[in-house]
């Protein structure tokens, strides 16, 4: 039976889903050109902070190569268009594209944590030099021109589906199966496996689905800016920015990824308009992250909206003042009750975790 405070939280969240779709669609006729073009931006940032929820806040692969994938999604998508493949063709290859590189990755799947995102940077960085030197228009870049007029809203329209398309399939991969296995799998690989979790499968199909959204991000920057280059699209900021959208957000979480977004392209812009000097407008951007990692460490959706129900106790009065224990006596008390933690912890094994989590 679904508990009153669950129908309130989801009647909450159905009333910010409608309102955030309504000002989606009504925002081209509300702002002119400039903002439309910050909330393109902003979007293929929520597209490419869903594309590492999946890997990194679902599955546990913390990767620092995203760039790799939204360069390439980048440059197929406006190689297509330069030759008059249709722009709708050219994001869904791009995606495809990218999402095949994901198979690169497979080796690295050996190791974890620090050690995978080291490799991984290193593998995007190496691509960056490649397409450098060996990509169509080396480091000058490729030109194509736009399917569409420069003042038309096709571009906005088309950054927020292909946004709203990233969080429906994040969405999705969180309530399937799929996404209970990658939960067991974040929290305790080697536990997950012994009760048939197949983790190298597991881990291979987030890795293509998040890399086919970072490619389907770096499509949507490649046909509304009509020009890529190596140094812009491979650049390191499309590996880190996606992870601090995610811890900014909420990372894990269905919606975080595009609250996390919204957030820091709110901040950027509010910031680069109201200062002329970069080392100031760097100075405050540190400030800004200072003050998130300290006072939201779990994320926007870490926030508590409503207290924690008080208890009898509370209801009733003040508790009665403790008897107090000798110094000696505390002293033994907590280091058998130390003791005995200990030895509980450690009678408990992994695999209890992940049954939980797998219901099992």
């Amino acid at each position: 039976m679904v508990s009153g405070q669950t129908r309130q939280a989801r009647g909450i969240w159905w009333v910010l889903v409608l309102a955030s779709a309504a000002a989606i669609v009504w925002f081209p006729f509300l702002e002119g050109p400039y903002y439309q073009s910050v909330a393109v931006t902003a979007f293929i940032l929520v597209l490419l902070g869903v594309s590492w929820n999946v890997m990194g806040g679902y599955a546990g692969i913390f990767s620092f190569g995203q760039a790799a994938f939204f360069g390439v999604g980048a440059y197929v998508a406006i190689l297509l268009t330069q030759h008059g493949v249709h722009y709708l063709l050219g994001l869904a290859a791009a995606a495809g594209c990218a999402s095949v590189c994901g198979f690169a990755l497979v080796p690295c799947f050996r190791v974890r944590g620090i050690y995978f995102a080291i490799i991984s940077l290193a593998l995007a960085s190496c691509l960056g030099v490649v397409a450098n030197q060996k990509f169509p228009g080396g480091s000058g870049g490729v030109f194509a021109d736009l399917p569409f007029g420069a003042y038309s809203a096709v571009p906005y329209y088309l950054a927020a589906g292909c946004a709203v398309l990233g969080v429906a399939v994040s969405l999705i991969v969180k309530v399937s199966p799929l996404g209970r296995d990658l939960s067991a799998i974040r929290a305790d690989q080697a536990a997950a496996e012994s009760v048939g979790v197949n983790a190298m499968r597991c881990k291979l199909v987030a890795t293509l689905i998040g890399g086919g959204l970072a490619g389907l991000a770096g499509g949507v920057y490649a046909t509304t800016q009509g020009f890529v280059d190596p140094g812009t699209v491979f650049n390191s900021n499309y590996s880190l920015l996606p992870i601090l959208v995610c811890v900014l957000g909420g990372l894990g979480t269905v919606s975080g990824p595009a609250l996390g977004g919204a957030a820091w392209s709110i901040l950027n812009e509010v910031i680069r308009s109201h200062t002329t000097n970069g080392a100031y407008s760097q100075l405050l951007y540190g400030a800004a992250l200072l003050a998130l990692a300290l006072f939201l460490p779990r994320g926007a959706l870490g926030i508590r909206f409503r207290r924690q129900p008080r208890s009898d106790l509370d209801r009733k009065g003040e508790a009665p003042e403790p008897e107090r224990i000798p110094t000696s006596s505390r002293k033994q008390s907590r280091q058998a009750g130390a003791d005995h933690l200990t030895s509980e912890c450690e009678s408990v094994s992994g695999q209890a975790a992940v049954r939980k989590v797998l219901d099992v």
